[in-house]
């Protein structure tokens, strides 16, 4: 086998090595590739937990504020706290703090979420929506290729609030002790 293929490469007169290094070139491509889309693969599964761990958050709680709301039961988690944390999932996949911006949109008004941003509390059965925007990179591809290969991609989810404001109000009684 190795006589035939020196045979061929001598036949040509250097079209059969050209041959084997743009194929090389193609196949070191083709790797480069795929493990970029394992990369992104992954990062986007991080993205989608994230955004599912922060929808529930603010779903349970109706909102996210800096201090803990009063007649609140169970752990309420703080906007330190749930940026701290969205921050060490998107650290532990490789994404870094400026990659990545999250907000809650309640109604028309979008609030970016940082430590230091309260959402208002939203009443039982109103919509919120969770947006966690992260930008992408194909950083074997980008070395290879003398373009910038990256993009911006959203993960959105929509939930509707769990949390039912009590007030006090109205709940006036006939009973006497």
């Amino acid at each position: 086998m190795w006589k035939r293929l020196k045979a061929k490469l001598k036949e040509k007169k250097g079209i059969g090595s050209i041959e084997i290094v743009i194929c090389s070139l193609i196949i070191i491509m083709m790797i480069g590739g795929l493990v970029d889309m394992i990369q992104i693969t992954q990062k986007l599964d991080t993205v989608g937990q994230t955004t599912g761990y922060v929808a529930r958050t603010i779903q349970k709680q109706g909102g996210v504020q800096t201090m803990r709301i009063p007649n609140f039961h169970g752990k309420y988690t703080t906007t330190p706290v749930l940026y701290e944390n969205v921050k060490e999932m998107m650290a532990a996949n490789g994404i870094p703090e400026e990659d990545w911006k999250l907000s809650v949109s309640v109604g028309n008004q979008i609030y970016p979420i940082t430590p230091s941003t309260s959402v208002p509390i939203v009443d039982y059965g109103h919509r919120m929506k969770v947006i966690l925007e992260v930008k992408y990179r194909w950083t074997v591809l980008s070395n290879m290729i003398p373009v910038g290969l990256e993009a911006t991609k959203d993960s959105i989810r929509e939930v509707l609030s769990g949390y039912q404001i009590r007030d006090g109000e109205g709940m006036g009684s006939d009973l006497s002790l």
